[in-house]
């Protein structure tokens, strides 16, 4: 999966979800620091997580990112986000 797909996906549905309620700059301060293409391809390529992407016909629908010390063993991992495009 493409990181820069994903960053435009999780930097749409963040703003969407969350302006009304945040300023302008520290919503765009925010998406460029957890949501920027960098940050996505980390995330990607981590192999104690994992990135799950849900592809629809017009692109991501939705995706989730999960976190541990390692995903391939059986022990508890956390939910750090998950994301689904209602529209």
């Amino acid at each position: 999966m493409d990181a820069q797909a994903l960053f435009v996906f999780a930097g749409r549905l963040f703003r969407e979800t969350y302006s009304a309620d945040l300023p302008a700059s520290d919503l765009e301060e925010y998406v460029s620091k957890n949501f920027g293409v960098n940050q996505q391809l980390a995330e990607i390529i981590d192999l104690a997580g994992a990135v799950f992407i849900a592809v629809g016909d017009d692109g991501i629908a939705g995706y989730a990112h999960l976190a541990g010390d390692n995903v391939s063993t059986d022990q508890n991992l956390l939910l750090k986000r998950l994301y689904v495009d209602a529209s």
